[in-house]
């Protein structure tokens, strides 16, 4: 049976992986090879990556109080004091560097410590580095990928249908605001003929979609991509 892959999709869940990852590592790293220079790097990996998530969490905050401001100044008591701006609280303890490729460097760790001949799976199964058995009818963590090309003006779009049904299919273009339904497509290939909006003008084209299974919508919405038309 298909398995995923062992890290987890979100931001915040991979780094309680990494926790458990960088705790638990040096029990095995001398069994598998590690060495200390590279469990001092999953460390300084771990610290950075969980400053980042620190300060994504301080900004989100820093917006909120941004807009309250706002919504003050525009439509609040009316006040003769000036107001106090909202001032952004930075993380503590940043750490002295920053590197780059946290992941591209666990994944060829991870791969590294697999193949070594005192690997086993119950070491794997405490590090978390292998994936769970996913029963591959279960759509929840599946998302079409669109690819596409421009012939003679029109866009050519393409997919795989990963035993779904097909695809719902959307767009926005030009000064579109919001995706709106473009069509219901149980092919692998679709192709968007319309003219521009206006005529002889370039226009921009954003697609993204959607699996569906017994008519019913399921999965991941796909990644955005966006095509410019020339005329």
């Amino acid at each position: 049976m298909a398995k995923k892959y062992y890290l987890p999709r979100s931001e915040v869940k991979k780094l309680s992986w990494l926790n458990n990852f960088d705790l638990k590592l040096s029990s095995y790293a001398a069994t598998l090879g590690v060495t200390v220079e590279e469990v001092e790097m999953v460390r300084n990996y771990k610290l950075s990556f969980k400053y980042c998530i620190d300060l994504l969490t301080a900004s989100k905050t820093f917006t909120h109080q941004c807009t309250a401001f706002k919504t003050l100044v525009r439509s609040g008591a009316l006040k003769k004091n000036a107001l106090d701006l909202p001032i952004i609280t930075m993380p503590p303890n940043a750490p002295a560097v920053f590197m780059s490729g946290t992941f591209i460097y666990i994944s060829n760790l991870v791969r590294k410590m697999k193949i070594n001949a005192s690997y086993i799976d119950s070491i794997g199964k405490d590090l978390d580095i292998i994936g769970v058995e996913r029963n591959t009818s279960n759509f929840d963590d599946l998302m079409p990928t669109l690819s596409f090309k421009v012939t003679s003006g029109f866009v050519q779009l393409k997919y795989l249908k990963r035993n779904s049904d097909g695809v719902i299919l959307e767009s926005k273009r030009g000064t579109e605001s919001e995706f709106n339904l473009l069509e219901k497509v149980t092919k692998t290939t679709y192709t968007d003929n319309r003219e521009n909006l206006v005529l002889g003008q370039p226009e921009k084209r954003e697609y993204r979609a959607w699996f569906f299974k017994n008519d019913k919508l399921t999965g991941q919405v796909s990644s955005v991509i966006s095509v410019l038309i020339n005329s």
